[in-house]
C-alpha cells in the first residue's frame, strides 16, 4: 500500500517541475537568463520531492541520500543569482566550492549511515543559502528598487519562494516538523514543510503568469 504521505509528495514534485519549466520558457522567450539560478533550484526541489517519494516505497536508503542531496544542489544553485550581482568575478568559484561541500557532506554521511542527519543538514545548508542569503537578496532589492515593475517582480518572486526557501526548510533544519490533519478519503496526515512547499511553486506559476502583464 502507498503511504498517504507519498501522493503529496508527487504533487509537490510535479507543481515544482511545471513551475521549473515555465520558467525555463520564459527565460528562453524573454532572455531572462539570469533567472537560470532559481530554474535549478525549483527543478531540484521537485527531483528531492521525487526521490523521497520512492523512498516511501521502496525504503531504500539511497534514494533519501540522493533526495537530500538534491536539497543542497538547490540551495547552492539559487545562491548564483545573488553572487552574479554581488560578485560576478567569483562567483563559479564560490558556486563550486559550495558544491564541493555539499558533496563531501553527502559522501560522507552516505558512508556514515545517517540519512536523518543528512536530510537536516542539508535543509540548514539550503535554508541558509536559500532563505537568508538569496531570498534575502531579492526582496532587499525590491524594496530598494524604484521601478515599480521590478519592484513587484522582486518581491513577489522573493514573496513566494520564501514559503519553501525560507519557511519549509527553516522548519525542517531546527526540527519543527508538526503534523497537520486533511479530511480526504479518511484522515490524511501531512508534514507542514510540505505544505508551504507546495504552496510554494503554485503561487509562483501565478506570479509568473501575471508578471507576463508587466515590461521587464
Amino acid at each position: 500500500m502507498i503511504p498517504s504521505n507519498t501522493y503529496i509528495l508527487w504533487i509537490s514534485a510535479f507543481f515544482f517541475i511545471l513551475a521549473g519549466a515555465f520558467l525555463f520558457y520564459r527565460i528562453k522567450k524573454e532572455n531572462l537568463f539570469l533567472l537560470y539560478p532559481i530554474d535549478a533550484y525549483l527543478t531540484s526541489i521537485g527531483l528531492s520531492f521525487f526521490f523521497l517519494s520512492i523512498y516511501n516505497i521502496t525504503s531504500l536508503k539511497l534514494l533519501l541520500f540522493i533526495s537530500s542531496f538534491f536539497v543542497m544542489f538547490g540551495g547552492a544553485y539559487i545562491s548564483r543569482l545573488p553572487l552574479k550581482l554581488i560578485n560576478y568575478r567569483n562567483e563559479k568559484k564560490i558556486f563550486y566550492s559550495l558544491l564541493v561541500i555539499a558533496i563531501i557532506i553527502s559522501l560522507y554521511m552516505y558512508y556514515a549511515n545517517n540519512a536523518a542527519l543528512h536530510m537536516r543538514i542539508a535543509h540548514i545548508y539550503t535554508f541558509i543559502l536559500a532563505g537568508l542569503f538569496t531570498i534575502g537578496y531579492i526582496i532587499y532589492s525590491g524594496i530598494k528598487s524604484k521601478n515599480k515593475a521590478a519592484k513587484i517582480k522582486s518581491l513577489g518572486t522573493g514573496t513566494t519562494l520564501s514559503l519553501c526557501c525560507f519557511v519549509a526548510h527553516g522548519l525542517i533544519a531546527f526540527n519543527m516538523i508538526p503534523l497537520i490533519a486533511l479530511p480526504f478519503a479518511g484522515l490524511i496526515t501531512v508534514d507542514l514543510p510540505l505544505i508551504f512547499a507546495s504552496l510554494s511553486a503554485i503561487t509562483f506559476i501565478i506570479v509568473l503568469f501575471v508578471s507576463r502583464f508587466y515590461k521587464t
